[in-house]
């Protein structure tokens, strides 16, 4: 029977350890969720974009800037979550000189003021507006 464990776990190792990837099919319950957050954060997205018809990446960028919670629907309406959305900016990042944004970015930034334009966001209103 220890003969069959040790196979098996050579041929889990060979055949399916390399091709595992980040599965983020279940999202969690969080406070992020709430109505009043996500009202809060439509209504600042719905007003930086008129009415979500300018989706550009200047408008988004704009939008993220000076709204920052607006990023929290933009990612809602991507169905992303936070660190889906940073992995995200990988893609991005991979066509062009942009950077990632690391998760722990991401989700900072939408809880900050407004802020001065940050170069290693790039990536971020790039994916959005994709």
């Amino acid at each position: 029977m220890s003969q069959h464990a040790a196979i098996y776990s050579i041929v889990a190792r060979d055949a399916y350890v390399p091709f595992l990837a980040p599965d983020f099919a279940y999202v969690h319950w969080t406070d992020d969720y709430e109505l009043a957050r996500v009202q809060d954060s439509y209504d600042q997205a719905y007003a930086a974009t008129h009415g979500f018809m300018n989706v550009d990446e200047e408008t988004l960028r704009v939008a993220v800037l000076t709204s920052p919670r607006a990023l929290r629907t933009f990612r809602l309406l991507l169905g992303l979550t936070w660190p889906e959305l940073a992995a995200s900016t990988a893609l991005v990042s991979e066509d062009s000189a942009l950077r990632p944004v690391g998760k722990d970015t991401v989700k900072a930034s939408s809880r900050a003021g407004p802020r001065q334009p940050s170069r290693p966001l790039n990536s971020l209103w790039s994916y959005i507006a994709r």
